[in-house]
């Protein structure tokens, strides 16, 4: 599937302080939580017949793409 970027404004401090304890935890980036989070609301979100349609959609142009 084709990305997009995403541009929020958040607390710098507030920033700061979660990429710090994200690292003393070893844990993964804001980026990659963020994808998490935005995978989840997807999931509870949209239907599944939606999302299912979605997946043929993204399967079906990705194997045309292999074609040319």
């Amino acid at each position: 599937m084709k990305k997009v970027s995403i541009s929020i404004e958040y607390d710098e401090t507030k920033m700061k302080a979660l990429k710090y304890f994200l690292e003393q935890k070893g844990n993964k980036s804001v980026s990659e939580k963020l994808v998490e989070t935005l995978d989840s609301l997807y999931k509870k979100n949209v239907p599944l017949n939606v999302r299912d349609y979605i997946e043929s959609s993204s399967d079906n142009s990705n194997s045309n793409t292999g074609n040319k």
